[in-house]
């Protein structure tokens, strides 16, 4: 067998950039599976205190059926399902190997070049159980036993403001889409730098000239999945600047109290 010959650094940097831009959109699918699931969880649990045979229950019910319709999302309604729950372990495990491609491509930077991330050596032992699932008590097993034990891998946590992986002790999505900024501003500099044209505009028409087309003026553009949005609820204006600005402020100061990172 002929060893194994290393893939040029450029395209290992452009493999990069498409990993780095998976990460972002698999970040997005796993926050919403998360608090979608926690809020299953609440939903669960007021049905169960609520359905007892106390009057307090009683009037509870009755007001919630006299102020609320059928269906009305304030009502407990939502299940955790089996099938909810494999969703969000299935998110977890895609995040996890999306972010280990994006250090994989990052090494073939130059050393002074590469950006760490806070948790990256028990981010590698989550990917690898992920991808060794039919093993047990492995190397990366052992390792999050013996070095992390505070980081709990298949569990997640939430609050109005964070999401985290591996628990509440394990990576805050924040920490994971600040580091993933980094890691794409790294990789385009030395694509650019050395002749590769690298696009600044990810919602851009892959369709050359496309976008100079006059008609029609609305368009839609998205990636990480089609919205299924009737036509009277599409958005009909951008977000306006000072809007934009106080979420990037909220980021900040969200980021800002991490101290690992």
């Amino acid at each position: 067998m002929s060893p194994k010959k290393a893939a040029p650094d450029e395209d290992v940097w452009w493999t990069g950039l498409k990993w780095v831009e998976a990460a972002r959109m698999q970040l997005l699918r796993f926050e919403d599976a998360t608090r979608e699931w926690s809020a299953a969880l609440v939903d669960a649990q007021q049905r169960g205190v609520l359905n007892d045979d106390s009057d307090q229950s009683r009037q509870w019910r009755a007001s919630y059926d006299t102020d609320y319709g059928s269906y009305d999302p304030r009502r407990p309604l939502r299940v955790p399902t089996h099938a909810l729950h494999i969703q969000l372990t299935v998110e977890a495990d895609l995040l996890v190997v999306a972010v280990r491609n994006v250090i994989r491509a990052q090494a073939r930077l130059p050393e002074d070049a590469r950006t760490k991330i806070g948790g990256q050596d028990f981010l590698k032992d989550l990917r690898d159980l992920a991808e060794h699932f039919d093993e047990q008590e492995g190397r990366a097993a052992t390792s999050l036993a013996t070095n992390h034990a505070e980081v709990l891998p298949g569990t997640f946590a939430v609050s109005s403001k964070e999401t985290w992986l591996g628990g509440i002790h394990g990576v805050p999505v924040s920490r994971l889409r600040a580091w993933l900024e980094r890691v794409w501003s790294a990789l385009t500099e030395h694509l650019e730098a050395a002749g590769r044209q690298v696009p600044r505009d990810l919602m851009a028409s892959h369709v050359l000239g496309d976008d100079d087309l006059a008609w029609p003026p609305e368009r839609l553009r998205y990636h990480w999945s089609i919205p299924q949005v009737e036509e009277q609820e599409w958005p009909r204006q951008e977000l306006p600047e000072e809007n934009a600005a106080l979420l990037d402020e909220r980021f900040l100061n969200l980021r800002s109290r991490d101290w690992m990172d």
